[in-house]
């Protein structure tokens, strides 16, 4: 098991992983992020706000976690961080460094913490983890998030894949895995979360008070937008 420490003073203040948490319940909303595509960028950063709208950078805005320390590429993007239900948090990255090629990012950062200063962290390549299978020939694994499934009792890693042009993903898909009981390593081939014929990525779920499921993602299919599509999707 590998850790990481973050290095900055912390306010003494609780806070909350997404901005659909109650500010009441946990004092402040946590916001995790990267700032471009320099390598020098493409670090974990922290953003503190009390009401989910405005957000304020932490140690000076300069980066919390350094992708050295826990990426094969050096470089990290897209990070996810989620408040478990047996108060842990989650967190997980795009393993890139985009000053490499758009097409060099081969897995993901897991990572693990109980107090958002000591996090324990692995990667997943899938070319390594899935050799021999359709699954490592891709060459974009972009924007993982993670969400409690209640049917599987596991948590599930969701993200799009893409893949060479005679690879099973030539084009963004988004697809999803479960992660293991210690949030160290994936436990299933990605399988498909949902059809579509565009291209799609940046995918986001969202668990509503009425315990529908909503999924929000990306597409241009032929044109560029912010927001797009909007999916209901629902745990079998």
């Amino acid at each position: 098991m590998r850790k990481t420490v973050m290095t900055f003073f912390l306010l003494q203040m609780l806070f909350t992983t997404s901005v659909f948490c109650n500010k009441h319940l946990d004092g402040y909303y946590l916001f995790v992020y990267f700032t471009g595509n320099q390598t020098s960028k493409q670090q974990i950063c922290y953003a503190l706000s009390s009401d989910g709208i405005d957000f304020v950078p932490l140690n000076g805005g300069h980066p919390v976690i350094a992708s050295d320390s826990i990426a094969v590429m050096k470089g990290v993007r897209d990070p996810h961080i989620l408040r478990g239900t047996n108060g842990w948090f989650y967190m997980v990255a795009t393993d890139m460094d985009w000053t490499k090629g758009k097409w060099s990012n081969r897995g993901i950062v897991m990572m693990r913490s109980q107090n958002l200063l000591d996090w324990e962290h692995h990667t997943v390549d899938f070319h390594q983890r899935f050799a021999g299978t359709e699954a490592a020939k891709v060459n974009a694994v972009w924007a993982p998030q993670t969400i409690w499934d209640p049917a599987a009792q596991k948590y599930m890693i969701y993200f799009s894949l893409h893949s060479e042009k005679d690879g099973l993903y030539p084009q963004d898909a988004i697809y999803y895995t479960y992660a293991n009981a210690d949030f160290s390593d994936v436990e299933i081939i990605p399988k498909r979360l949902f059809e579509y014929p565009y291209p799609t990525i940046d995918a986001d779920i969202v668990l509503d008070e009425a315990g529908i499921y909503h999924l929000f993602f990306n597409t241009w299919g032929g044109r560029w937008s912010i927001t797009s599509e909007i999916y209901v999707y629902r745990f079998a």
